[in-house]
């Protein structure tokens, strides 16, 4: 057995459960597709070269989620990030400084997905050391 640096052996260790689980996810979507589409178990294990009993657990397992976080760093997916990030600094501000009503139409307006996205980077945006009146004491005004 090969010792690693800490750093390496994380970064080893996370390599390997992104593998273990991206597989797994694929044999769960593939399960779920070829039942879709009507294929027995029994045809399913002989395609995917897994036992008929494991097709029938995958089965009952829920769909992965495909959600924005997977590890996407495409420069596509780094634009579309940086213009999120930019749509929430402005409706950062107009909420404090113009009309709240303009913020929550324009979020009511998104779909779930890129909805998601503004809450994510929202929140990871706040500053967690600060206090909750740090945070808030703008809104005491409105």
């Amino acid at each position: 057995m090969r010792l690693l640096p800490a750093p390496q052996a994380l970064a080893h260790a996370e390599n390997q459960y992104r593998s273990r689980e991206s597989e797994r996810s694929a044999n769960i979507n593939e399960v779920h597709r070829l039942t879709a589409a009507g294929v027995s178990a029994m045809a399913i294990s002989t395609l995917l070269g897994m036992s008929e009993r494991n097709v029938q657990r995958l089965r009952g397992e829920a769909v992965p989620s495909q959600g924005w976080y997977r590890f996407d760093s495409s420069q596509r997916r780094q634009s579309k990030l940086e213009r999120t990030a930019d749509t929430v600094l402005d409706l950062a501000c107009r909420i404090r400084d113009e009309d709240p009503e303009i913020t929550y139409r324009a979020l009511e307006n998104l779909a779930t997905p890129d909805l998601l996205e503004v809450a994510m980077i929202a929140l990871a945006a706040i500053p967690v050391d600060a206090t909750k009146d740090d945070l808030f004491g703008w809104a005491e005004e409105l």
